[in-house]
């Protein structure tokens, strides 16, 4: 699926043609530093993994939250934090 081989990264890592920095839209962004080709693996990071209803209580309790902002969708009922990079990544919970 990938150009490389998954056995030829350390089990975690971050490619060197990205970079966070302040993002003019919100908050902080992850760029290329330089062009990225499709299906180029460009971070390898480990994620939690927590149930979704956990995300409706802290909804219920009002103010910001990492864990109402950064999720990712996960297998059904669950979702997903990524460590590293990867919560930084745009994507949506929808």
């Amino acid at each position: 699926m990938f150009r490389e081989s998954r056995s030829s990264f350390p089990q975690w890592f971050a490619s060197d043609k990205i970079e966070v920095k302040e993002s003019d839209i919100h908050g902080l962004g992850c760029f290329a530093t330089e062009d990225i080709g499709s299906r180029m693996l460009i971070e390898s990071c480990p994620v939690i993994i927590f149930p979704v209803n956990s995300l409706e209580i802290l909804n219920q309790l009002g103010g910001r939250h990492i864990l109402t902002e950064y999720p990712y969708k996960w297998i059904a009922g669950e979702a997903a934090i990524c460590l590293g990079y990867g919560s930084l990544y745009n994507h949506s919970t929808n």
